[in-house]
């Protein structure tokens, strides 16, 4: 069985901490790309999924290799009898043709300050954008 990997871990580490650091500077004196995290290749699975929530509901956004949106649904109040927060559910977004199957670039935004993932592929006018939010 191979270890859990880290680097989720950590981005989701960065992602609570990172806001919160620089919450008190203006805008214009931010550093750049404090309000957001672009990947340029999709996650695959769950183990590369960006998070999103309202402080509610959370979700865990991923594309898979056929193309396909899912995410993993949770609710703060969803807790086992063990005291484990649970997933409620995992959702499928399935599209004709599929994201991944638009070819050329693929980038997957999460933007902390609005609080929604941008999923956009393709080139010209094969570009196709999805937005997610909670």
């Amino acid at each position: 069985m191979t270890p859990f990997p880290r680097y989720p871990l950590l981005i989701i580490i960065a992602l609570l901490i990172h806001p919160h650091s620089l919450a008190g500077i203006p805008a214009e004196e931010r550093p750049p790309g404090f309000d957001s995290l672009t990947w340029n290749s999709p996650g695959l699975s769950s183990l590369g999924s960006m998070p999103l929530g309202n402080g509610d509901i959370a979700l865990n956004v991923w594309v898979a290799e056929s193309g396909d949106i899912l995410f993993y649904l949770s609710k703060t109040d969803a807790w086992s009898e063990n005291g484990r927060l649970l997933k409620l559910g995992k959702v499928r977004l399935s599209l004709l043709p599929g994201l991944l199957g638009q070819g050329g670039k693929f980038r997957q935004t999460l933007n902390l300050r609005e609080g929604w993932i941008e999923i956009r592929t393709g080139e010209g006018g094969n570009t196709v954008v999805c937005r997610i939010w909670v």
